[in-house]
């Protein structure tokens, strides 16, 4: 099981990768051109910096669904950003975050979609 982190943020990225170990997967940091090639059947998150150039939800979503049917996808942004925020929501994405938050409670939510079933 793997977790994609489509950011450019260097520094939030072995952040991540830890947690991510720490729940039995591994993190690889894409960006938007790499995601098609690193979706997988096994991806099973896939966490979107709607800071990025070139991000559009809806879009994005579906080409994540198209090939990791069982990937939550979280975005997260500036909560300043409440357009980008919402347009993540209204795509379908399966949580969408503040930056501030997802900081705060990154091994919560990694843990949500990264523990087995049933280890709650």
């Amino acid at each position: 099981m793997s977790v994609l982190l489509l950011s450019t943020d260097l520094m939030f990225a072995p952040r991540v990768s830890s947690m991510a170990r720490t729940l039995g997967s591994s993190c690889r940091m894409v960006s938007l051109s790499q995601l098609a090639e690193a979706l997988s059947p096994e991806t099973r998150l896939v966490l979107v910096d709607l800071a990025l150039a070139g991000v559009e939800p809806a879009p994005l979503v579906a080409q994540i669904r198209a090939t990791s049917t069982q990937a939550a996808v979280v975005a997260f942004g500036q909560h300043v950003h409440e357009e980008r925020l919402e347009a993540a929501q209204a795509a379908g994405c399966t949580e969408v975050v503040s930056r501030g938050e997802l900081h705060g409670r990154l091994q919560a939510i990694l843990g949500r979609y990264l523990s087995p079933p049933g280890s709650d």
